[in-house]
């Protein structure tokens, strides 16, 4: 026989009837009341004990599944730990079908928040106000409320992106960022060449928190990543995406003289390379000691052209190309200068 938990104390000419709570009483496998008659300092009777019955509150609910409804609602599905009874066919046993009292607690807030009164529904659909939070469900019967469960982390994504402003083309383009997960979750790179067209996937990476995109060859474009609404468990994260930014490119492009030195009255043939590989017209340019002049204008396809300079004076003279902005296939790479090159006329 358990000791009792509490003593209480009722007059002799009292009717022979009393009230416990059942939040007054232990939560235990197995629990007895008995009755006695006696004084403030002790029994003067043999005790007469009740039948055995438990009294301990249930165990917490166990999370079937939970999925994503909509843009903001999460559904969650559950049900009833197997009871285990420890005093079979007590009198104080019920059949009524279990019920739950669900509520949510927003991650930093002070206390949880019911979500409507004890039901027997096992699946609910909810939109707390804000994100991160938790969902708990307690199973509530005859013994009042049992155990928490966290059924459920609901969390945000979160996302950021930083993109370098300006590029050159076939330097590469970094382009980092964060989001809000320990464990991997893909994070997909998107991008579009004006602010009006179709967005379209360049990459995808997975992410622990941080994640890192290394492009080749990069265009003039806008870039946004998105990740995906995650289910893992008993944990979900949202779906978001990162604010949209922009990189600039500029065309990378370099000169060079077939041959050099060449002799004086000969033709030098100075090679011009654009990447990306554009129709567009260069500008070959001199410097002729005290500033740039301009040579002429070269027709450049495909990315190659040929300009052409008479030598004349015995010497070394340094030259350079000038490159638009060009637009390539649908985007616009911003203009640059290569590189000087030397040729040496003898």
């Amino acid at each position: 026989m358990a000791i009792p938990e509490r003593l209480q104390l009722i007059p002799a000419d009292a009717p022979n009837a009393v009230d416990i709570a059942a939040r007054d009483l232990p939560g235990l496998q197995v629990t007895q009341i008995g009755v006695a008659a006696g004084t403030a300092t002790g029994s003067t009777s043999p005790m007469a004990l009740s039948p055995e019955f438990d009294s301990q509150r249930a165990s917490a609910p166990v999370l079937i599944s939970n999925t994503i409804s909509g843009a903001n609602a999460v559904t969650v599905r559950w049900r009833a730990a197997t009871p285990v009874d420890t005093t079979p066919g007590d009198p104080l046993d019920r059949t009524a079908p279990p019920r739950f009292q669900a509520a949510y607690q927003i991650s930093g807030a002070a206390g949880e928040v019911p979500i409507g009164g004890p039901d027997t529904a096992t699946q609910l659909t909810v939109t707390p106000p804000a994100r991160p939070y938790f969902l708990q469900v307690r199973q509530v019967d005859e013994w009042g409320a049992g155990s928490i469960e966290r059924v459920l982390q609901v969390n945000t994504s979160a996302p950021t992106l930083r993109v370098p402003a300006w590029a050159r083309y076939e330097d590469g383009l970094e382009i980092t960022g964060t989001v809000n997960r320990i464990d991997r979750r893909p994070v997909i790179l998107q991008a579009r060449n004006t602010p009006t067209s179709p967005w379209y996937v360049v990459a995808t990476a997975y992410s622990t928190g941080n994640f890192f995109f290394d492009l080749v060859r990069p265009g003039p474009r806008q870039y946004r990543v998105q990740v995906p609404n995650t289910v893992t468990g008993s944990a979900v994260w949202f779906g978001a995406y990162s604010s949209i930014a922009t990189s600039t490119i500029q065309l990378n492009t370099y000169g060079i003289f077939q041959a050099d030195p060449i002799r004086r009255g000969q033709l030098g043939h100075a090679h011009v390379t654009v990447n990306p590989a554009a129709d567009t017209t260069a500008v070959l340019q001199r410097w002729n000691g005290k500033t740039w002049t301009t040579v002429g204008p070269v027709a450049v396809r495909g990315g190659r052209g040929v300009g052409y300079v008479r030598a004349v004076t015995i010497g070394r003279v340094a030259y350079r190309y000038y490159v638009p902005a060009t637009v390539y296939r649908g985007a616009t790479y911003q203009a640059a200068y290569s590189p000087n090159f030397v040729l040496t006329t003898i």
